[in-house]
């Protein structure tokens, strides 16, 4: 009898320290899970910190603008402009020995060029102006390749109407010859307060020495 008990306590004992050897090894995986969270929550951290392309998109930007922010310094402290203000039928030297002026103005309800005729529209008239160039140098000379006029008045800049436009590049690349002289007359539509109150003025603007040259002739 005694020893059937031994060996019933010790089978018991047995089972006591099998159950404690199972309660060991649920608390060793409950601690590897939560050594697994934490390894997790840790990426995660990291991942979530990781702002490297982010900033590198915000120094390009910042990049970008600084180089158009300098371009665009660098072309407006380039251009210079150069504005002559003359009375009407004053002539100016231009280069190489061409001297120009306004020599002649006429407004008119109706303007024809090269066959093509233009009315004006209610409330405009066209402005006919005629240019004269002179040549006092030795030899051929012909106006700035970007010569262009244009007509100046309180409510704004006025172009070359379309019929006047041919004729004014063809005068422009022309060659006046040495000691002779040409003229040309074109037309601009403006409003006809303007120019019946005379506050317009005629320009031409070209490119001479590296700046931007405006000649003005007053009208009044």
């Amino acid at each position: 009898m005694k020893r059937r008990r031994f060996i019933a306590g010790i089978a018991v004992g047995a089972g006591a320290l099998l159950a404690g050897c199972s309660n060991e090894s649920d608390s060793t995986t409950t601690t590897t899970e939560t050594s697994g969270t934490e390894t997790t929550a840790t990426n995660a951290t990291t991942s979530a910190s990781g702002t490297t392309e982010t900033e590198t998109t915000t120094d390009a930007e910042t990049t970008t603008n600084e180089t158009d922010q300098s371009e665009t310094t660098t072309e407006t402290t380039s251009t210079t402009t150069s504005v002559q203000s003359v009375s009407y039928k004053q002539y100016v030297d231009l280069q190489n020995g061409l001297r120009t002026a306004v020599t002649d103005a006429q407004v008119t309800d109706s303007y024809e060029q090269g066959g093509e005729k233009q009315t004006s529209s209610d409330g405009n008239k066209f402005l006919v102006v005629q240019f004269t160039t002179k040549n006092s140098g030795q030899s051929a000379q012909s106006l700035p390749d970007d010569a262009m006029p244009s007509v100046q008045t309180a409510d704004g800049s006025y172009e070359l109407v379309s019929s006047a436009r041919s004729a004014w590049k063809q005068y422009r690349s022309s060659s006046v010859e040495a000691g002779a002289s040409a003229k040309q007359t074109v037309a601009f539509e403006v409003p006809e307060e303007a120019v019946s109150s005379l506050g317009a003025s005629v320009e031409l603007t070209y490119s001479a020495s590296g700046e931007r040259r405006v000649v003005r002739w007053s009208m009044e």
